[in-house]
């Protein structure tokens, strides 16, 4: 069954690695993005997925948890080339904090590779 968390047509999906997925919400603040992501990370959470309990032959139901990195652009922050860098390294500090959370970009004006290397 298809799940909706938002309506929205300017909003856009898209897988951008193996399990990785990128939401581009040009009209929500960061503020917002963040309520989302907790939605989202909550509702993949109430997931009962039998199948997987089937596959490791156990009666319990596995759940499947979501680490999400939200970044935003602002008027005075980092151009969109580098937003996904950033959401990419707020990703990792969800999964290095224990995973199945959510967590936020620090966004500095300088990429990724300026931070990196001073």
């Amino acid at each position: 069954s298809e799940m909706c968390i938002r309506d929205s047509i300017t909003d856009v999906a898209a897988r951008i690695g193996g399990e990785e997925f990128a939401l581009l919400l040009p009209e929500t603040d960061q503020s917002g993005a963040v309520q989302l992501a907790q939605r989202l990370r909550e509702s993949v959470a109430a997931l009962e997925i039998k199948e997987l309990a089937e596959k490791a032959g156990d009666s319990d139901t596995p759940r499947v948890t979501t680490s999400v990195g939200v970044a935003t652009v602002g008027t005075r922050s980092v151009d969109l080339d580098n937003i996904l860098n950033y959401a990419d390294e707020a990703l990792y500090k969800a999964k290095r904090s224990g995973r199945n959370a959510v967590c936020c970009a620090e966004i500095t004006g300088k990429s990724a590779h300026e931070r990196a290397t001073g």
